[in-house]
């Protein structure tokens, strides 16, 4: 069984190979110290079964918990505040564990997959993991509009006119359908966590985030792959991201 644990306290991360090491199973265990890194490694290993903190810097377990339920890869929170509205996770393959994580808890988890596994189809298993997803996990609203400061004006520049933004040193720079550039202040990363999960918007690479619906071919060759635009533009792909991106893709 593969299993990841997600936790940004590194002595949570320590603690749950110790305890997991007391269960007489055979595992193979991956630690991450951030969401980011564990949902790369999701796209290319598809684990059996995750365990998230919910509350970690940056991204937190929720986020990572949407992302793996799109996949259909099952998931329990982890938590130190039992204030939490835990109860709605613990439906069908969702469950939660309070800290200190012990050997007898994350047992408990995992016998509750194997238990709705053996009662459930693979395609019921994932269907409903994914009602579940939408039910209980917050949404998200997104901009329709970007606001970029400049000297004397505010240009505004509507979401889906938008290419391609990318990554230039402490700026951004976004091209836009009618083949203007805007220079922006805000990182990349500020716009990333805008889009995140939005429908049209994919980070393709470190330096470049698109829309999806100007995608119109995939370049390949021995060294790298490349998506090219209604414009012409050419893009790097990230080697580690190829195959979950032409996933998203539908390619």
């Amino acid at each position: 069984m593969k299993i990841i644990y997600v936790d940004d306290e590194k002595i949570n991360l320590f603690r749950f190979q110790i305890e997991l090491s007391k269960i007489e199973t055979k595992h193979q265990l991956m630690t991450f110290d951030n969401a980011q890194a564990a949902l790369e490694y999701a796209q290319i290993s598809q684990p059996d079964i995750a365990f998230l903190d919910i509350e970690m810097d940056e991204k937190n377990g929720i986020w990572l918990a949407r992302k793996l339920g799109q996949m259909s890869i099952p998931f329990a929170f982890v938590t130190a505040h039992q204030g939490y509205a835990v109860e709605a996770f613990s439906l069908f393959a969702i469950h939660y564990i309070l800290k200190p994580i012990t050997a007898h808890s994350i047992n408990e988890v995992l016998h509750r997959l194997e238990e709705i596994k053996s009662k459930t189809s693979t395609s019921d298993f994932s269907q409903q993991l994914q009602l579940l997803i939408q039910k209980e996990l917050p949404g998200k609203s997104y901009p329709k509009k970007i606001f970029i400061k400049r000297r004397f004006k505010i240009d505004i520049v509507e979401l889906e006119n938008i290419m391609f933004f990318e990554a230039s040193g402490s700026y951004t720079i976004i091209k836009t359908k009618d083949g203007q550039k805007h220079k922006s202040s805000n990182l990349l990363r500020t716009y990333e966590e805008s889009l995140d999960d939005h429908p049209d918007f994919l980070r393709i690479h470190r330096a470049f985030i698109i829309n999806k619906n100007c995608v119109v071919a995939i370049l390949k060759n021995d060294k790298r792959n490349m998506i090219q635009l209604t414009d012409g533009t050419e893009l790097e792909i990230s080697p580690s991201l190829v195959i979950s991106i032409l996933d998203l893709l539908n390619l």
